[in-house]
Order: C-alpha cells, then sequence, then structure tokens
C-alpha cells in the first residue's frame, strides 16, 4: 500500500508516509500524536517498534519490509483495521490481541513457524502467512469470518484444520507438500482454490462439494488422469491442469461454463483427445504448448478446427478468417 500525505483542517497529519526512509526508530520520523489514521513505514530498516501509544486512532499501519523481530507495541492500536507486517524476521505471531478490528493482516515472508495468538481477530477477512515454515494448520477455528486465506510456501504436508471457516472464498496453498486434496467439504462458499506445485497424483474426490468453485489452480503436480473429482464444479470458468502427466481430457462434460482451459506441459499425443472439449462451448481460452502435438507444423490450425470458438491460443489470439 502506498498512503499519501494528507492534512487535517488543523494542519496536522493524519496520513503519514515516510516509506524508504532508513531510520532506527519510528520517533526520527515525525512527532506522533493522536490524530494520526494511517501511517506508512515501509522499507524503513527499523528494528524495533515503539512509540505507537502515542497514535492509538490508527486506522492502518504499513511496517513492510523493516528488520523488525518481535511482535511488540500493538497493544494500545484498538482502531487499526489493516496490518501489514510482509518480509521481516518474526519467528512467531503474538501481541495483536487488542488489535480486534483488524480485517486484513499480512505476515508474509517472516520466519513463523505456527499459527498462535489469532483467536480474538474475528473480524479477519485477509489473512495472508505465505512464505513461512508454517507445517501444521491449527488454530484457525475462531476466524469465522475470513474470506481470503494465504498459505503458499509453507512446509504444509495436509490440508487440515478449516472447517470452521466457512465463509471462505479464496484458499491459496501452492508450492507446499501436500499430497492429497481433503479437509475441504464445509468450504462451500470457496470461489477460488490453488494447490500449484504440490506433491498430488490425482484429483480424487476432495472437492466435490466446492460446487461455487470459479477458478480451480492444480499445475505443477504430478496427476497422471481426469478422474470423476471435478464433475459437480459446474461454475468452473478457469481450470489449470498445465505441467502434469495427463495424456487424456475427459470427465470435463460437465463443466458447462467452463471458459479458460489450461493444459502446457502435459503428455497429450493427437488432436483427437481435444474432442472431449467441444462439448464446453463457452471455452475461450487453452494453452496447450509443451504438449507432443506442438511439434504438428498445423498446431494452432488444427487446434481451431476442432475448436472453432476459441479466442486465444496458449499465449496469442486467435485470428479469425473471413
Amino acid at each position: 500500500n502506498t498512503f499519501s500525505v494528507r492534512m487535517s483542517s488543523s494542519e496536522v497529519v493524519d496520513v503519514l508516509d515516510v516509506s524508504n526512509k532508513q531510520h532506527n526508530t519510528i520517533e526520527e520520523f515525525y512527532k506522533l500524536h493522536d490524530g494520526l489514521l494511517e501511517a506508512d513505514f515501509t522499507n524503513c530498516r527499523l528494528p524495533k517498534v515503539h512509540s505507537l501509544d502515542k497514535c492509538p486512532k490508527l486506522q492502518i499501519l504499513s511496517l513492510r519490509q523493516n528488520l523488525l523481530t518481535q511482535m511488540e507495541g500493538f497493544d494500545a492500536l484498538t482502531e487499526l483495521v489493516e496490518l501489514d507486517l510482509y518480509m521481516n524476521k518474526f519467528p512467531k505471531i503474538k501481541g495483536l490481541d487488542n488489535c480486534t478490528k483488524l480485517t486484513t493482516l499480512d505476515l508474509a515472508y517472516n520466519e513463523i513457524h505456527a499459527i498462535k495468538h489469532l483467536e480474538k481477530l474475528t473480524n479477519l477477512n485477509k489473512l495472508y502467512i505465505t512464505s513461512n515454515k508454517l507445517q501444521v494448520i491449527s488454530n484457525l477455528s475462531a476466524l469465522v469470518n475470513l474470506k481470503c486465506l494465504e498459505l503458499g510456501a509453507n512446509k504444509l504436508r495436509k490440508i487440515e484444520g478449516l472447517d470452521a471457516l466457512v465463509n471462505l472464498e479464496q484458499l491459496w496453498l501452492g508450492k507446499n507438500k501436500i499430497d492429497k486434496i481433503e479437509g475441504l467439504d464445509k468450504l462451500v462458499k470457496l470461489k477460488i482454490l490453488s494447490l500449484q506445485a504440490n506433491r498430488l497424483t490425482s484429483i480424487g474426490s476432495g472437492l466435490q462439494t466446492l460446487v461455487n468453485l470459479d477458478e480451480l489452480y492444480l499445475s505443477e503436480n504430478g496427476i497422471t488422469v481426469i478422474d470423476t473429482g471435478l464433475q459437480t464444479l459446474v461454475n468452473l470458468t478457469t481450470l489449470d491442469l498445465s505441467t502434469n502427466k495427463i495424456s487424456k481430457i475427459q470427465n470435463l462434460g460437465t463443466l458447462t461454463i467452463l471458459e479458460e482451459f489450461w493444459f502446457n506441459n502435459n503428455q497429450i499425443q493427437t488432436f483427437e483427445e481435444l474432442k472431449p472439449l467441444q462439448s464446453l462451448k463457452k471455452l475461450s481460452t487453452v494453452y496447450f504448448d509443451k504438449n507432443p502435438i506442438v511439434k504438428d507444423l498445423r498446431y494452432r490450425a488444427k487446434i481451431s478446427s476442432y475448436l472453432p470458438n476459441l479466442t486465444q491460443i496458449d499465449a496469442d489470439p486467435v485470428r479469425k478468417t473471413k
């Protein structure tokens, strides 16, 4: 986030942006006061946070890209709505109990080993803990208002601990070590699910209740077959199965509003394999690059002959001949 500098009628700054100005303490930047509403201390190389008790009305606070190792100094910030602690050196979550009005919390790119001490933040809508050192999904059951949860690039091996998050709409779990799709049955409001770059070898039945899913990303796994596990996802518009080991397109006939099918870097040997896509009348974009069929000199023309309604093949638009 970038905050502008705004002056109130009394000529006191209520929005403070001192990003990219390196100092040892917050006080060196500006005399903090109780009228401050937004503050951005991005990339200031701050080693500690203190004196924030002087601005208890803060609603938006960014401390991105600093050198912080302790979550402290937030006790007085009871009006805080957005807190950005991206890319620091926090080993654990603590000290946020009084920030009960938080709706957005960004803890990505830290060194956090466990999800703890978030139970009182029941107003959270968005929680980002990407690129940390998490091994287990836990202690989230109180966060029933969460709509977006990002836990990508950790060390997670299992999808679990999510049953209470019944309002969740986006779940990002890419770049973990997950080998099975499970633990999602209660997330019926989910619209976006990413399980890219995990250790999946099959789709299975773990998606069947996610009937409102709009976008599904399963690329960079070891999936070999499109089984029947996708057939209930009738609201899907984007399906990413790229960079797997699939040689046959099947079991997609119920996805009647699918618009984008990403299937590059698989094992499609013949253009006949595209026939199951012909019933998907809204399909407009496909990716088949790095499949064996790409060696055919008439690759794009043949795809177009099988799927004449396409507007894009791989990264390039389809040129319609008159």
